[in-house]
């Protein structure tokens, strides 16, 4: 059933205004407003009236269908009543035993299995589709996948929005298709856990949306010489703040940036920070007196990507979406124990990491002066991530040939 849909709380659930349940060809899933732009091109290919929009934030977007689920609220009341009857029967009794026999707290995952539980009954259950895309590996579910199938749902999707990095969050994906960036840029997640049927190389929502959307080309005049690009960290150390030498390992990478500045005055170089940076005082110690640039974080870092002569990183995303676009970049490793890079022995990041400064300052040189890294010429940069100009067409496209119809 399609058409128009006005979303009313009727006993804690999410119903059409006719009481019935509402049939769509797509659903998304976000947590904030930025990244359903990335989407919106895939939307407009299923048809906007054919996918629904699930949100935990109040999105004003009168052109999409929209439910708004918080998390924890406006569940179905019959089912969450059922459930707290069921829990306080038996459940608790049984988590309280496993708990004390296993030595763990059992009692708060199952908190967080009965909410993923009653979060997906209620969205599921007066909402069907075919398809059900999110944004983020790490958020998502089994528990959820199980229920959007018991519904009819056939693919529980996931777009790739980052690299693996082996913090708290980075193990036991859970999806039926990972349209991830590259054709190997997923290799390595079965090894965390994550049980994904299908891993389809489409590009980057990210840099289709905010670059090629935008026209954004290569550039013969570079506005810089060298661009840090660097991680969301202040928001991200509580899970990503893994090893016992992560910080200074983080830390360490603008110390080397710093180090090769004065070493080479003529270079300009400047750090690029996500929109969402939070004034770190440690790294501007670190930074103070010297010569490179902090760029308005609020602008374009494709741009600038784009505009410069070689990039670096500690983990940032761009960083395989750069090198598949053939864009000099150089992954920085303190001591070969970045999380967000595999092991030391991997192939495909071999000549792209560097360890220590020696090795920064050597593979920096080499990539100014306009020369190829020793072993790049042997990888596939479509391994990284693939053009991402047509992301959108070859996810929809993927859905055609699996199920004929969308």
């Amino acid at each position: 059933m399609r058409g128009e849909i006005d979303y009313a709380s009727v006993g804690g659930s999410a119903l059409n205004g006719f009481g019935g349940i509402v049939g769509w060809g797509i659903m998304g899933i976000g947590y904030a407003g930025i990244d359903y732009d990335r989407l919106f091109r895939l939307m407009a290919l299923f048809g906007r009236e054919n996918v629904l929009i699930i949100t935990d934030k109040n999105m004003n977007m009168p052109e999409h269908k929209i439910l708004y689920q918080p998390k924890h609220k406006l569940y179905d009341r019959k089912e969450t009543s059922r459930v707290i009857f069921n829990e306080i029967a038996k459940g608790l009794t049984l988590y309280l035993f496993l708990s004390n026999k296993a030595g763990i707290n059992l009692v708060s995952i199952a908190n967080d299995i009965v909410k993923q539980y009653l979060y997906a009954y209620t969205v599921f259950k007066y909402n069907r589709s075919k398809y059900y895309v999110e944004q983020r590996q790490y958020e998502t579910s089994a528990v959820r996948n199980h229920i959007f199938r018991k519904y009819g749902g056939a693919y529980a999707c996931c777009t790739q929005t980052n690299i693996q990095q082996l913090g708290i969050n980075g193990f036991y994906f859970d999806m039926d298709v990972f349209f991830a960036f590259g054709k190997k840029s997923a290799d390595w997640v079965h090894e965390y856990g994550a049980r994904i049927d299908h891993v389809v190389p489409v590009g980057s929502t990210a840099m289709e949306c905010y670059c090629f959307k935008r026209n954004i080309k290569r550039s013969r005049n570079c506005k810089y010489d060298i661009i840090y690009f660097t991680i969301k960290a202040a928001m991200a150390f509580h899970y990503i703040d893994a090893y016992s030498s992560f910080m200074d390992d983080y830390y360490s990478s603008f110390q080397w940036l710093v180090e090769y500045s004065k070493e080479n005055p003529h270079l300009r170089i400047g750090i690029k920070h996500h929109p969402t940076y939070i004034f770190d005082e440690r790294e501007r110690k670190i930074t103070d007196g010297s010569s490179i640039d902090y760029i308005d974080q609020s602008l374009n870092s494709y741009e600038f990507a784009f505009q410069s002569k070689c990039a670096v990183t500690f983990g940032s995303t761009m960083g395989h979406e750069l090198l598949g676009h053939n864009i000099h970049l150089l992954y920085m490793d303190p001591g070969c124990r970045n999380v967000f890079l595999p092991d030391k022995d991997d192939s495909l990041l071999g000549p792209y990491r560097v360890t220590d400064y020696d090795d920064f300052s050597q593979k920096l040189h080499i990539l100014l002066s306009g020369q190829s890294l020793e072993g790049a010429s042997n990888i596939n940069k479509a391994d990284f991530c693939l053009e991402s100009n047509k992301v959108s067409e070859r996810i929809y496209s993927w859905f055609l040939s699996s199920t004929g119809n969308p």
